[in-house]
């Protein structure tokens, strides 16, 4: 646990934090979420009147993932298909009947695994929309690598050499009780149930703080 990377972080460390909210113009709620060099913008539009999807009892929830430098592809429908999972459920979307509600994700530099930082980010854009939330949402990835340790907030190149990388999403629950909901959990690799354990404790724990990191960005806007 208290071993080096390249970076010098230990292996239980995240890369420190940095937000900005409200910075697209034309947007009802925006964000950019930074990990270290690892950063995303995130728009939030609407409610806006429905399209040919529209849900009678409540708003439907649009995720597009738009990478800035290349064509998007199978990984970008599964980022977004993560995204609106996640926030389907967060979303008080019956407040808003026959209506849509669009988030437009796009990646500034990729360093590091991209749902959490797409989560994160989504988090904060849809606080600064002003949109009903059921709960606040923290999102964690680690892998593990080819020796077996677990890396917390891995970089593109921890998690090419890993052998299975996880992503977990917790409510704001974590801050007050020890068995915590997971909103959201992806695995991806071989390990065994102990590591997956093991992934899952150090996750909570920085989720906590991630939490409590967007907590204190927002008054701060």
């Amino acid at each position: 646990m208290s071993s080096k990377r390249i970076d010098n972080r230990k292996a239980n460390q995240l890369r420190p934090f940095v937000t900005n909210q409200g910075l697209l113009s034309n947007a009802d709620g925006s964000a950019e979420f930074c990990s270290g060099n690892h950063s995303i913008t995130c728009g939030v539009y609407g409610p806006i009147e429905g399209r040919h999807n529209e849900i009678l009892g409540e708003a439907h929830v649009e995720v597009n993932y738009k990478p800035s430098s290349s064509i998007p592809g199978p990984e970008t429908k599964l980022y977004e298909v993560a995204v609106r999972k996640t926030f389907d459920h967060v979303i008080l979307k019956s407040l808003h009947p026959r209506s849509m509600i669009q988030i437009n994700l796009q990646p500034l530099n990729i360093d590091g695994e991209q749902v959490s930082l797409a989560i994160n980010c989504t988090m904060l854009a849809l606080i600064d929309s002003g949109l009903p939330l059921s709960s606040m949402l923290g999102a964690v990835s680690c892998s593990i690598s080819d020796q077996g340790t677990i890396l917390l907030d891995p970089t593109t190149e921890e998690i090419s050499s890993a052998t299975s990388v996880h992503t977990f999403v917790f409510s704001s629950e974590v801050a007050k009780q020890d068995q915590a909901e997971i909103v959201f959990n992806e695995s991806a690799g071989v390990y065994t149930f102990e590591q997956y354990s093991e992934c899952f404790g150090m996750c909570l724990n920085a989720a906590k703080e991630t939490i409590s990191f967007l907590r204190d960005a927002i008054p701060k806007k």
